[in-house]
């Protein structure tokens, strides 16, 4: 008996957490802003600007702290092209976080290629018909 009560609440927390589909680690990264730009937040801009959106957050085996990270694509009109990009978030408080890392097409970009992303992201968020 004791057996099946522990495999049925198993189940129900598989269940459970599988069916939120909420993360707080994300939410608390799309549903922020940019000090910069506190009127519009990171997922609004994040999901206008780029195609394919991916987010996920994850514990770093190497220092052993929360990440949230963003992957996707985006298209470059003056060559027409696509580029796989990611950033990532680090958690640094309960309602706060910074970017710590962000790639495109595989390749680690520095922290002024990093912002330059973002500031494309909010160039052409701006562009678009809200």
């Amino acid at each position: 008996m004791k057996k099946i009560f522990v495999i049925t609440v198993s189940i129900f927390l598989i269940i459970v957490s599988c069916s939120s589909g909420s993360d707080k680690y994300v939410d608390m990264v799309k549903h922020g802003s940019f000090n910069s730009y506190p009127n519009v937040t990171v997922g609004e801009i994040f999901e206008t600007v780029f195609e394919h959106t991916d987010w996920e957050s994850f514990i770093a085996d190497d220092d052993n702290k929360r990440y949230v990270e963003c992957s996707g694509e985006f298209h470059n009109p003056d060559d027409d092209t696509w580029h796989d990009f990611l950033i990532q978030f680090k958690i640094t408080g309960e309602e706060t976080w910074r970017i710590y890392y962000a790639e495109v097409d595989g390749e680690s970009q520095d922290i002024e290629e990093s912002v330059s992303i973002i500031l494309y992201a909010y160039e052409e968020f701006a562009s678009v018909d809200n």
